[in-house]
């Protein structure tokens, strides 16, 4: 290392106002506090998360302003209409201890519970923005004598606490065709059973089926039901005929943010997009033994991050580098400094929570660098990030199906999810079309 030393913000602590906090494992290599100095320093400290940018101390909290991003405040809408264009959604729950703030409209849809379809994209302006959907409804479809007893059985399962969550249900006689085998007949005695809440709907469905009801349709999940029951796009342009604007105690992360019925939406021909704001990302580790690193050893750490921020025109290019320690200043590049992994991470995903990239892409992401910084957090750290995602209580995770775990780094298949961002990663595109001897960078 130069010469330079890192200013160690805990000596400092003394000279901040003394406030609560919880405490957080520090881990940081050796070398910053003492030049040359192999190893680790593992310790546990209770002063606030902190970096540092251009000389400035920036203590790191969730509704922090980012030293380095202008934000113009959005301006004010007709409520009467609105166009935007939605690149994804999502499916969320409601209950009713949580509709202080939602407007009266849409109250009865979450009482008992309900679901919210939530839309991600761009308003017309550009505004980031977020869509809450009430009044769509999960159904299948069931043979029964009558709807009378098979409202009873529904209503019986619903008290007995197989499915532990209750919601409003409607049953209706249903005049179909199977699938199955050569029919020229309809159904008898079947009915469409609609519940307000996809995953009571769900749960319903497979223990009647358990106990020998014949049904249909169980596992259509309610975000097929939204786009192909109403003819609407999971891509594309809509106007908004009537919404209320969610002002105050708002669900997502995004400064727009509207409340409308599913019956209010008609999506619309126009093939352009919006300008969408895009991340191409990298982590370097550092192996504590010399080993490939391992994201659940406690000395792997990640010793930086780079995030090139662009647009889906490639009009804007802005380069930012978070890093431990102290680093010579870059032209072009906004350079973050911390004192440990923790603060490290946790910078990072709070700039990903306010920079808000709608597409995130990268080489390996799925298998490697987003899967290091979810375990990273998760297991080392115990911490939360699911409300760094577009959605207050988002998710941010991975999952490796079963099978996969027997594959090799390179062969297995990760599947990152994280609220109202799609993930672009280019080794599966690469090792596709190119015939190589290894694919590593």
């Amino acid at each position: 290392m130069d010469s330079v030393s890192f200013f160690n913000p805990y000596l400092e602590a003394n000279r901040l106002k003394k406030k609560s906090r919880s405490s957080y494992i520090r881990i940081l290599p050796r070398g910053i506090m003492h030049d040359g100095a192999a190893g680790l320093i593992k310790d546990v400290c209770d002063s606030e998360p902190r970096m540092f940018y251009r000389d400035r101390q920036y203590l790191l909290s969730k509704e922090m302003t980012w030293p380095s991003l202008d934000r113009v405040r959005s301006k004010d809408y007709d409520h009467t209409r609105m166009k935007f264009h939605i690149y994804d959604a999502v499916e969320t729950l409601m209950f009713t201890d949580s509709i202080e703030n939602l407007p009266f409209q849409y109250r009865h849809f979450v009482i008992p519970s309900g679901t919210v379809i939530r839309m991600f994209g761009r308003s017309e302006d550009g505004e980031k923005i977020c869509v809450n959907v009430f009044g769509q409804e999960q159904y299948f479809y069931c043979e029964c004598v009558d709807g009378k007893s098979l409202k009873a059985t529904i209503n019986n399962l619903m008290l007995t606490g197989e499915v532990k969550m209750s919601c409003s249900f409607v049953i209706e006689p249903a005049d179909k065709l199977s699938l199955y085998g050569y029919n020229a007949n309809t159904v008898v005695n079947l009915f469409k059973v609609s519940f307000g809440n996809f995953y009571v709907s769900q749960r319903i469905g497979k223990i009647l089926q358990n106990e020998g009801f014949v049904v249909y349709e169980i596992d259509v999940d309610v975000l097929t039901r939204f786009f192909v029951d109403n003819g609407f796009l999971s891509f594309g342009w809509y106007n908004v005929k009537k919404y209320i604007p969610q002002d105050m105690g708002k669900g997502s992360n995004l400064e727009v943010e509207i409340n409308c019925h599913v019956s209010d939406l008609v999506s619309l021909e126009n093939v352009n997009w919006p300008l969408y704001g895009c991340w191409s990302f990298d982590i370097e580790c550092l192996g504590q033994n010399g080993n490939f690193p391992d994201a659940e050893n406690l000395g792997d750490i990640v010793i930086q991050i780079s995030v090139v921020s662009f647009d889906t025109e490639g009009d804007r290019d802005e380069r930012h580098l978070f890093t431990l320690g102290t680093c010579e200043q870059i032209d072009g590049v906004h350079i973050y400094e911390f004192a440990s992994e923790f603060e490290l991470l946790l910078g990072f995903f709070i700039f990903l929570r306010i920079e808000s990239p709608e597409f995130i892409t990268g080489y390996n992401i799925n298998n490697f660098d987003l899967k290091y910084l979810c375990i990273r957090m998760d297991k080392i750290y115990h911490y939360e990030i699911g409300c760094f995602s577009k959605l207050k209580n988002g998710k941010i995770g991975i999952s490796v199906p079963h099978e996969q775990y027997k594959k090799g780094f390179l062969q297995a298949q990760t599947k990152v999810f994280t609220s109202g961002v799609l993930y672009l990663d280019m080794y599966p595109v690469y090792s596709s079309k190119i015939t190589a001897q290894n694919y590593k960078l």
